[in-house]
């Protein structure tokens, strides 16, 4: 045993490097494996790692519009810079929303008003019995203002006509036959004096035609008749300012047609009637409803809704408008698929025009540019400048039609709830509505 040990000490480095490669032949597999895997657990965690990022930078998200457009869905990366440009995009949007809808009210209300303001929504107690009378009076006057305001008019009344036809021939006679009113004249001196007295005539018409814009009068307006022996429901006041607002909106546009032209140079001749065909119910019906006009007829004629108010008690159930909501068209309706609903009511007019008839565009883009107004329907006959000049009326020498449109037009409730009386928010389904401001 000495021995050994003395041997070891004599060759100790060869024993130390003996047992060391002993050690590493049992050590190193198992320090290998050990390195290993700590090596498999680092590559597992950073493969995690770059997954979660690999997820942030491809992250599905659906952005929905401010405005309350279309949703848009994509992957992006998610951080502060695109969360910043969302924000102010997000901001863009809602404003550019909100000054679209600003820009929708002034366009649609321009301004506008009741005729009447004590009678709108509901008249002073003392004076319900009062008003309504009055308010038909100043509605009879603002009619009379709107047809001054588009230099509208009749033809010669027949009694003018004949008085200065009557003195003519009396002047010819003295003047150029040199023969008394009661003297026989001879068949030739007869027809001279026939046509010359045409002639003269028709200068009236003309020279009636020059200084008009359009022939149109109050009968064309169908304005409501006052009936003393019976007051107007607060429905039927309300149908009358509506129907105001709806006709006024009508004949500007007319005229913006017109421009400064007189009768025998304008596209638009003569207004022969201006109708409201529905009444508030069926404005108001929405969804359960028909009220809408076929593509093919004219409901409403004979007078309409315009002598009354329809069933007060039919109402549908009050909604909240909500302008980020989406309303669905109803194409069964007409062309465009609009329907009264919480947001606005579509109310319908026929018009029964004199038009050029090469100008017929000129007439529809002035209505649509005027406001919500959408022609949904057009019936088109040749007119008789012949027939139309026994009546007084002169339209120059272009080819001219008889035209009956029908007219959607749209009211956003947002200005004319706040002048509703509680009978028509009733049967609109007008929730919460607002004082009125006056007019």
């Amino acid at each position: 045993m000495s021995a050994v040990l003395g041997w070891i000490k004599s060759n100790l480095v060869s024993v130390i490097f003996f047992v060391l490669m002993v050690a590493a032949v049992v050590a190193l597999p198992l320090l290998s494996r050990w390195l290993n895997t700590g090596v498999q657990e680092a590559m597992t965690e950073r493969v995690s790692r770059y997954r979660e990022l690999e997820k942030l930078e491809k992250t599905d998200v659906t952005v929905s519009s401010p405005a309350g457009g279309e949703a848009v869905s994509g992957t992006v990366l998610v951080n502060e810079k695109l969360l910043e440009r969302y924000r102010a995009v997000s901001e863009a949007e809602a404003a550019d929303a909100t000054e679209v809808r600003t820009l929708a009210l002034e366009h649609n209300r321009k301004g506008r008003g009741v005729i009447l303001p004590r009678l709108f929504p509901e008249p002073p107690p003392a004076e319900r019995e009062v008003l309504p009378e009055r308010f038909h009076r100043q509605l009879e006057d603002a009619y009379a203002e709107l047809l001054e305001r588009v230099n509208a008019g009749g033809p010669p009344s027949p009694e003018s006509v004949a008085e200065d036809l009557e003195r003519h021939r009396a002047q010819y006679l003295s003047q150029i036959l040199a023969k008394e009113v009661t003297d026989t004249l001879e068949p030739d001196e007869a027809e001279q004096l026939q046509d010359v007295l045409r002639k003269q005539r028709m200068s009236l018409y003309a020279a009636q035609a020059e200084g008009l814009g359009m022939y149109a009068d109050m009968t064309a307006l169908n304005v409501p008749i006052w009936q003393q022996a019976r007051q107007p429901t607060p429905m039927e006041l309300f149908q009358w300012q509506w129907e105001y607002w709806i006709i006024e909106d009508i004949l500007l546009a007319l005229s913006e047609a017109n421009g400064e032209q007189s009768v025998q140079r304008a596209p638009v001749k003569r207004v022969i009637s201006v109708l409201p065909f529905d009444d508030i119910v069926a404005a108001g019906g929405g969804e359960a409803s028909g009220g809408a006009p076929s593509g093919g007829g004219s409901p409403g004629m004979g007078g309409g809704s315009r002598r009354g108010g329809g069933d007060e008690t039919a109402a549908p159930k009050a909604k909240a408008a909500n302008p980020s909501q989406e309303v669905k068209l109803d194409f069964s309706r007409s062309f465009t698929g609009r329907y009264s609903n919480p947001l606005y009511d579509v109310r319908w007019v026929e018009v029964q025009l004199v038009v050029e008839t090469a100008r017929l565009t000129d007439v529809l883009d002035a209505l649509a540019r005027r406001n919500f107004m959408t022609v949904i329907d057009v019936k088109l006959t040749p007119a008789d400048h012949y027939s139309a000049a026994r009546d007084g009326f002169f339209y120059g020498s272009e080819p001219i039609s008889n035209v009956t449109l029908t007219v959607e037009t749209v009211w956003l409730r947002e200005w004319t709830a706040e002048f509703m009386p509680a009978a028509v928010r009733q049967a609109l389904g007008v929730a919460d509505p607002k004082p009125a401001a006056g007019g």
